[in-house]
C-alpha cells in the first residue's frame, strides 16, 4: 500500500490483454499491456436485458459479429473489455441494455493510466478464482485498513457465484450468461434475472 493513496483494485494477473483484443482494448488503451486488476468494491446485480430477456444476449452477440471488430462473446478469453464495449455500443445503437451497465455507471473511480472498468470474461474470472486465497489476503488487508471499505460491502471475494460477460451460445431460450463459483471453480450458465455478485476489472 502506498502512503496517502486509497487503493481501488488488486492485481490478479500479469497478462497483455491488448494482444488478444487488438480492435477494442488495444485501440482504446494501447498502454495497458501489463496486467489486470480486480475492484475492491463488490455489487449484486441481475443481468437482464431491457425488453429482451435471454434473447438480448443473442442480439448483443449478433450485433458484435455483424460489426466484425469485437471478440467472440461466447469463446473469447481475455475478452471482458470487448464484451463490455459491445454491450455499451449495442445500448447506444438500440436503447436495449444489460442492467449491469447501470451498476457500472455508478462505479466511477477512474485510475490514471488504466483502462475503463469492465466485466470479466469467464476466463478472466477463472484467473481471479485461481488466486482466490491470495487475493482475499490482500483484500482483507485493505478492508482492515480503510474504514470506507470495512463499513460497506466486504472487500473480500465471496465463496459464491459471480457473473461473467461470457454467454452460452445456442438457441434463443438457452443463450444465457455464464457464472462462476469462485471457491469451487464451477461454471455454468444462469438465467438473466438471477441476482449474483459482480466484480469489475481493468487493464493497466
Amino acid at each position: 500500500l502506498i502512503a496517502g493513496k486509497t487503493p481501488v483494485a488488486v492485481v490478479f494477473a500479469l497478462a497483455d490483454a491488448t494482444v488478444s483484443d487488438p480492435n477494442q482494448l488495444a485501440k482504446d488503451y494501447p498502454q495497458c499491456t501489463h496486467g489486470l486488476a480486480v475492484s475492491i468494491k463488490e455489487y449484486e446485480s441481475a443481468l437482464s436485458m431491457v425488453n429482451a430477456s435471454e434473447e438480448g444476449w443473442v442480439a448483443v452477440a449478433q450485433f458484435a459479429k455483424n460489426k466484425g471488430n469485437y471478440m467472440d462473446m461466447a469463446n473469447g478469453k481475455l475478452a471482458g473489455y470487448s464484451n463490455t464495449k459491445a454491450m455499451k455500443d449495442y445500448k447506444a445503437s438500440t436503447g436495449n441494455y444489460s442492467a449491469y451497465l447501470n451498476v457500472l455507471s455508478g462505479h466511477d473511480v477512474n485510475v490514471a493510466g488504466a483502462s475503463s472498468w469492465f466485466m470479466p470474461s469467464l476466463y478472466e474470472l477463472s484467473l481471479i478464482a485461481e488466486n482466490y486465497s491470495l487475493l482475499n489476503e490482500k483484500l482483507a488487508a485493505v478492508g482492515d485498513k480503510f474504514e470506507d471499505y470495512a463499513n460497506s460491502w466486504s472487500s473480500e471475494l465471496r465463496s459464491g457465484i459471480y457473473w461473467s460477460s461470457t454467454y452460452l451460445e445456442g438457441m434463443k431460450t438457452q443463450s444465457k450468461p455464464y457464472v462462476l463459483s469462485l471457491n469451487k471453480l464451477d461454471d455454468t450458465m444462469k438465467s438473466h434475472s438471477h441476482v449474483y455478485q459482480v466484480r469489475f476489472i481493468f487493464a493497466f
